[in-house]
């Protein structure tokens, strides 16, 4: 058995498993400048689908939600929607058309009308297992009458973003009438919608001064690979979330252990009670620790990463931690979600 799970086993647990929500987005969030809304047709209903990149997010445990921006030009008109979570084609990472989860829910329907737009959290009333490797649906309807009572979503460009051309990828898709699911948008786009879940999750990004406004946290398809060489000045950073449970608060302590290794495991491995093991064990080391604040977040210095790596990959998981300090005990522990790294 590697050290890793060696270490993990030695610990013990002091408490019930809470209905915790951590949400994972692959989008910059910050980039009001750059983010748009849109729908994939203006005459009929959407099946939008977005795929959350392997690189981005390796699951580990039950999803609970989604958040999403949309908007309506007409807020006083209630929106019918669905929201789904979809497994993901490896190789391709083109979501499969079934759903592994869905629901129905209803946004806007109130206010005094006119164009507006909100962050909406929809939840499931119970966790649902997801895919290692998962996609996001939006179903949205016909609009009213377009332009000026329609439905949309917020998005940011793949022109928009500062990831190289050769380097953007499809992340944003549709259902065509033929029933297929196709690329839909630029290469590179990226929606304002985030899965939640009640695993810990862990995210690499960037701090970088890609959009010239001195360095900034960019956490979007930014975040995959590196950029070096030119106006770009990429870091590296990792940024958790551990929601209440594992907040600092009181006399509890929350704390991330940050683990890397080669690349991921090939398969997860079940390492009761603390989830799923999703980064390879025998190169699996330790990096550092992270302090979690009040809402249970915690963020890492960033780092230079030298030129001319050769693209090599680093996983990245995180053993999340809560610690009473008064009585000198583990109220909590749990593995967080995976990431993984390119370096140039």
């Amino acid at each position: 058995m590697s050290k890793l799970a060696t270490a993990l086993l030695a610990c013990s647990l002091a408490s019930a498993v809470s209905a915790q929500m951590n949400e994972q987005t692959f989008y910059n969030a910050s980039r009001f400048a750059e983010t748009t809304a849109t729908r994939a047709t203006t005459s009929s209903i959407d099946q939008i689908y977005f795929t959350q990149p392997v690189d981005f997010r390796r699951g580990n445990g039950r999803a609970i939600g989604w958040r999403v921006v949309l908007q309506d030009q007409n807020e006083a008109t209630a929106e019918a929607i669905r929201l789904s979570y979809h497994g993901l084609d490896f190789q391709s990472i083109v979501p499969n058309k079934t759903e592994v989860v869905g629901a129905n829910f209803t946004a806007f329907g109130s206010g005094s009308g006119g164009a507006k737009s909100y962050i909406y959290t929809f939840t499931l009333a119970s966790g649902a297992a997801v895919p290692e490797f998962s996609a996001l649906g939006l179903r949205m309807p016909a609009p009213v009458s377009w332009p000026t009572d329609a439905m949309t979503i917020h998005f940011q460009r793949g022109d928009r973003t500062q990831v190289s051309e050769p380097k953007r990828q499809a992340w944003t898709y549709k259902l065509d009438n033929t029933s297929t699911v196709i690329p839909e948008w630029r290469d590179g786009s990226a929606f304002r919608f985030g899965g939640l879940y009640r695993v810990p999750v862990l995210q690499a990004f960037n701090g970088s001064n890609a959009y010239g406004s001195g360095l900034e946290d960019l956490l979007g398809p930014e975040s995959i690979e590196f950029e070096t060489g030119g106006a770009r000045s990429d870091t590296l950073g990792l940024r958790g979330d551990g929601g209440t449970k594992y907040r600092t608060l009181g006399d509890q302590l929350g704390v991330a252990a940050i683990f890397f290794s080669a690349d991921y495991r090939g398969t997860p491995l079940a390492l009761n009670p603390f989830g799923n093991l999703l980064i390879d064990e025998n190169t699996a080391t330790f990096l550092a620790y992270m302090l979690l604040d009040s809402q249970g977040i915690g963020r890492t210095l960033t780092v230079v990463i030298p030129p001319n790596l050769g693209n090599i990959k680093l996983a990245w998981q995180g053993f999340f931690v809560a610690i009473d300090t008064n009585l000198n005990q583990l109220n909590a522990f749990e593995l967080s979600s995976a990431c993984r790294t390119i370096f140039p």
